[in-house]
């Protein structure tokens, strides 16, 4: 029993984090600054950071770095979709892929460093 209680709990969190970032995209856009590669910079590194929060979720509900990055990047295409129908934003293919690069950056990151990483944190990947 327990094991199909972690599984709905990891997908739950994976679930509440593409909430965020649905609610996230459905705010009309800000500028962070005046000057635009400032504003450029700032809002790309957000698309990377939440989608690579996004991968490693993905990576830890179905224990695959293959289908934790379709996955990403399929939520990053439909996210991107979405945005075309909220004021002020506009959906772009470059942003969607910007997702896909966070995806795999983390993604990445994660099948270098796993096998080095304290048992506490593989215990908190799947195995």
């Amino acid at each position: 029993m327990k094991i199909k209680r972690d599984k709905k709990e990891k997908w739950l969190l994976t679930g509440l984090w593409c909430v965020l970032i649905f609610l996230g995209s459905s705010l009309p856009g800000a500028k962070v600054s005046e000057v635009g590669l400032i504003d450029f910079v700032a809002h790309k590194s957000v698309h990377i950071l939440e989608y690579a929060i996004l991968a490693v979720l993905l990576f830890r509900s179905t224990g695959s770095y293959w289908w934790a990055f379709v996955l990403s990047l399929a939520f990053g295409f439909t996210d991107e979709t979405h945005q075309l129908f909220v004021t002020n934003r506009e959906g772009k293919i470059r942003d969607a892929l910007i997702d896909g690069f966070g995806s795999l950056i983390s993604l990445l990151l994660l099948w270098k460093f796993l096998p080095k990483a304290p048992k506490k944190l593989k215990n908190w990947l799947p195995k």
